[in-house]
């Protein structure tokens, strides 16, 4: 549904780049009309993409996402699915929002700032 079907025949031919735009496009799709499932199955996908172009880092964090939504939602096979995969390939479940980079320690996580008082 929403495209992932898509992107999982296009991973299966190792058009991983194809593959991930069409998991995107699926999850984006997913997420703005609240299909949690959907989301999850996207991002997994878009996972797995990663995996094959071999960017463990991308791969972690979307299917440490996808891992999230599934417990979430209590989609417990699909959770053991993608709990199977990441220790299979040696990868931990990223809190990390993917696309963003670990802080490092040049330059460390700041806290949020106060809100003003001055309102």
């Amino acid at each position: 549904m929403f495209g992932a079907d898509h992107g999982e025949l296009a991973a299966r031919t190792s058009a991983t780049h194809q593959a991930r735009d069409r998991h995107s496009q699926a999850c984006a799709i997913a997420r703005d009309i609240g299909v949690p499932f959907e989301e999850a199955r996207a991002r997994e996908g878009v996972g797995r993409a990663h995996l094959q172009d071999g960017d463990s880092g991308e791969a972690a964090a979307h299917l440490g996402r996808a891992l999230s939504i599934y417990r979430h939602i209590g989609a417990h096979p699909a959770a053991r699915r993608v709990q199977e995969t990441l220790h299979q390939h040696r990868l931990p479940a990223s809190t990390l929002e993917p696309g963003t980079t670990p802080p490092s320690e040049d330059h460390p996580r700041q806290p949020p700032a106060a809100p003003s008082a001055n309102r």
